[in-house]
């Protein structure tokens, strides 16, 4: 029983910091992505702090059952952790996410700052592909149709040109710096390789249009919670702590890219080939992805026979002794 409080102590605890720590560090984030070079950068604002907090407490309800479920590798006790565990997920998904969906929902409604763009500014030179540009004014984006940017074409026979440039999408500094403000910011701190699989803001978006709709649309989402809390049961299949870590990582990872991969416009052709039946014709009357319901559903269903046999095949060895 010890071991279920404490466990249930250190799901609050893992919470708290992370919840801390993680809003900290986010605002550093966005405070690097909307950078730009000669305007007053502020440190921690009431509507700065306020997104990353919301933001990180739902990356947090994503993650902490998978996190609790490293803490039993090394904390290993009775049916009543099983139980405390179980309660844990049923509070993170049935009462925490609504809880931080509301207050998203109230600081969307009744929060006094607007979120101002940070409009490019003057006196500096930003380099775009084949051309230089330098503001002789802030871009605001007022109607002034007068030239505002001098513009430097460095290709073999370039030349300068004054021009009149809005900062808006289709701007080749905007479109090469994105997701920063600055395309020299990017430069500085953005890293060439292979992204992170895992969208968290498509993940998130989809639960909160999801609980939005209806309840029952919601359950059809924790599909994707279930198979993700089910991976406690494997904190102690192998024999090896590290084998049951990395293979919590490993399929914790796996099933949010499958989740995270599947509301890409990459798997859109792929997913309408699929669809395209009766069975799921009938199931998209309930729910809104009927196709992503059934996968998560397949991910449990895999986990819960493998536990199953290997219980089964434990307690048949034990016997035989």
């Amino acid at each position: 029983m010890k071991k279920a409080l404490k466990l249930i102590t250190t799901y609050f605890l893992i919470l708290i910091i992370g919840l801390l720590f993680g809003t900290i560090m986010y605002s550093f984030y966005l405070n690097v992505i909307n950078f730009v070079a000669g305007t007053e950068n502020v440190l921690f604002s009431f509507s700065e702090l306020a997104r990353s907090g919301i933001y990180v407490a739902y990356c947090l309800i994503f993650l902490i059952c998978p996190v609790i479920s490293y803490y039993r590798l090394r904390h290993v006790a009775g049916f009543s952790q099983i139980i405390a565990y179980v309660i844990i997920c049923f509070f993170t998904w049935l009462v925490l996410f609504p809880g931080v969906y509301s207050l998203d929902k109230l600081y969307e409604k009744y929060s006094s700052e607007v979120d101002a763009t940070t409009y490019l500014s003057k006196g500096f030179f930003r380099p775009g592909d084949e051309k230089v540009y330098f503001f002789t004014k802030d871009l605001e984006n007022k109607n002034d149709y007068s030239p505002n940017t001098v513009v430097i074409d460095t290709s073999e026979n370039g030349e300068v040109t004054f021009e009149n440039i809005k900062d808006d999408f289709n701007l080749e500094l905007n479109r090469l710096s994105e997701p920063y403000r600055e395309i020299q910011i990017k430069k500085s701190f953005h890293m060439r390789g292979n992204s992170i699989p895992v969208n968290f803001k498509v993940l998130i978006y989809i639960a909160k249009r999801n609980f939005s709709e209806s309840f029952l649309s919601y359950l059809a989402f924790l599909s994707l919670a279930v198979s993700i809390c089910i991976l406690f049961c494997f904190s102690t299949f192998f024999e090896w702590r590290l084998i049951n870590t990395t293979f919590i990582f490993f399929m914790t990872s796996l099933i949010l890219s499958v989740n995270t991969f599947y509301y890409s416009y990459a798997f859109l052709p792929f997913k309408n080939k699929l669809t395209d039946n009766r069975f799921f014709d009938m199931l998209g009357k309930y729910i809104s992805d009927p196709l992503i319901f059934v996968a998560n559903n397949l991910f449990t269903l895999v986990f819960v026979i493998i536990v199953i046999v290997r219980f089964m095949a434990k307690k048949h060895k034990n016997k035989d002794r």
